[in-house]
């Protein structure tokens, strides 16, 4: 017990150097040390202001543990599958056989797009600075314009064209090569790689091309669903 009482008091009677200062480990910077919280766990320092989220005073809790070694510290807890879906906000979109239901539902999915700046069409449009209507050829397909029947379960065959049905933005390829989105869709495979055309439905498009199923009130929707 006296060992321990002597290098706990050693360690208060050690100065602190004045080289070694401490400085945030997000900014890099010694400024406000007064805003400086220090980790009990690391040492290591962090400006309120330079947390995410911002702190606007000093935690109330005895201890407090930097976001490295808060992660760190709930990485070792396990947990179970079932427990970390139950804490899940998010719920799947099904579409409801309630009428009424359903069309209140179609109008908080269209909120929801317009909220986020989409508009909602049925048609392509052609934007400004993107690709034009008289580029849009079926000549230009490589092979002809395709033709696809979709026969769904019921037997009931659906017989749409390539560009029947589809929605957003027209633009080139070339110009969309570095989009990074998973809803972007080809409409034209040309011979000419410069002269193919895809739809960007992020700005403007159906409600089907963000929500599987939305259109399955009637039997080609069902068949043919834009995802």
């Amino acid at each position: 017990m006296a060992s321990a009482t002597t290098t706990l008091r050693r360690r208060r009677a050690q100065a602190p150097n004045p080289h070694n200062l401490l400085h945030c480990e997000e900014c890099r910077s010694e400024a406000t040390p007064a805003e400086l919280l220090l980790c009990d766990r690391c040492d290591r320092g962090f400006h309120l202001f330079c947390l995410k989220p911002i702190l606007v005073s000093l935690p109330k809790e005895d201890s407090w543990f930097c976001p490295f070694c808060s992660n760190r510290k709930k990485s070792k807890r396990p947990k179970s599958l079932v427990m970390s879906k139950k804490k899940r906000k998010l719920l799947p979109f099904i579409p409801s056989e309630d009428n009424d239901r359903r069309l209140k539902q179609m109008a908080f999915l269209a909120t929801a797009l317009t909220a986020k700046g989409a508009v909602v069409s049925n048609e392509l449009t052609y934007a400004p600075g993107m690709a034009s209507r008289s580029v849009n050829r079926a000549s230009l397909e490589q092979g002809g314009m395709q033709v696809s029947n979709i026969i769904p379960a019921d037997g009931i065959s659906c017989a749409t064209k390539a560009s029947g049905g589809l929605h957003g933005d027209v633009d080139y390829l070339k110009n969309q090569k570095h989009d990074s989105g998973d809803s972007m869709m080809t409409l034209i495979s040309a011979t000419n790689p410069s002269e193919s055309l895809v739809i960007c439905p992020e700005r403007c498009g159906n409600i089907a091309h963000f929500i599987s199923g939305i259109n399955n009130h009637t039997l080609c929707g069902a068949a043919y669903i834009l995802l």
